[in-house]
């Protein structure tokens, strides 16, 4: 069963949730850092109105991920498959060339089509190539 791209999956509302919280989190975070170096205005030096102002300036805290493999960079090609390619190759000390030609081969229909088989044709074709060499 493939899912319907009109809504979100369930991953994406998880994520989306983990967001908000992170956010809320940062903003505790800040209000107790501020209110710790401003609560009495008369003691309030220009030093901790820098250090307010360098706080105010600070991005929204980010939802804590469980490692880089819940993140992915342009698509979820990778991130909605059992096991990625990274963590595949990794295992088996496989190297470059024929990582290459693995990921490729393990995206073409979520991602590049033809193109990333004929990727995965060319590493092969390297590989076999250098091989031929020794």
């Amino acid at each position: 069963m493939t899912h319907d791209t009109r809504y979100p999956t369930q991953k994406a509302l998880d994520d989306s949730w983990q967001q908000v919280i992170a956010n809320m989190i940062a903003l505790a975070e800040r209000a107790a850092f501020i209110h710790e170096f401003t609560s009495n205005e008369d003691d309030c030096t220009e030093e901790n109105k820098r250090l307010r102002a360098a706080v105010d300036a600070m991005p929204l805290g980010t939802p804590p991920t469980s490692n880089a493999l819940d993140k992915q960079v342009d698509g979820g090609h990778y991130k909605d498959l059992k096991i990625q390619p990274i963590e595949y190759i990794h295992a088996n000390n496989i190297p470059f060339a024929e990582g290459c030609a693995i990921k490729y081969l393990t995206r073409w229909r979520a991602k590049g089509g033809i193109k990333d088989l004929e990727k995965a044709k060319h590493f092969i074709e390297l590989l076999i190539e250098l091989e031929s060499r020794k």
